[in-house]
């Protein structure tokens, strides 16, 4: 079973458990796939726990679409909180057809995980309203599997 985004990585679990992978039948240790696949099943519950995961959301090319009322990111008042974070980049953010302008219409911070609108509350109030958002959020990733 390969690894899916781990947060370890076989040989740290060996080397905490003082084990090997059997080079034998007769030869004690713990098999390979046992391994990874513990890694993935503890990988994905630190994801449930934290309610979030630490991978990287590429919505440079197709934006990251949030409706208001549900779903996808949460809009209170005059915050948007991103299903993903850190924010790495934000390109455009467009409500229901209209570009809003950074630092005019609203601020974020790199590394953040909300949007403020400096111009009262968010105008999105039913599912009819959309937020499109062009940028990259998370955490920067080689490949999905190491």
């Amino acid at each position: 079973m390969p690894l899916v985004n781990p947060y370890c990585d076989v040989d740290a679990v060996y080397e905490e458990l003082r084990s090997k992978e059997p080079a034998s039948e007769t030869d004690s240790g713990i098999e390979s796939e046992i391994v990874e696949a513990a890694i993935n099943a503890a990988s994905r519950w630190i994801e449930r726990h934290k309610g979030r995961d630490y991978v990287f959301h590429d919505y440079s090319e197709d934006a990251l679409i949030i409706r208001g009322g549900i779903g996808d990111g949460i809009v209170s008042g005059k915050f948007i909180l991103l299903p993903f974070s850190p924010i790495i980049t934000l390109e455009s953010l467009v409500i229901s057809d209209e570009e809003w302008v950074a630092d005019e219409d609203f601020v974020f911070e790199v590394g953040g995980y909300r949007l403020t609108c400096l111009t009262g509350d968010w105008p999105i109030t039913c599912p009819a309203h959309t937020v499109e958002i062009v940028g990259e959020f998370g955490y920067a990733q080689a490949s999905s599997a190491v």
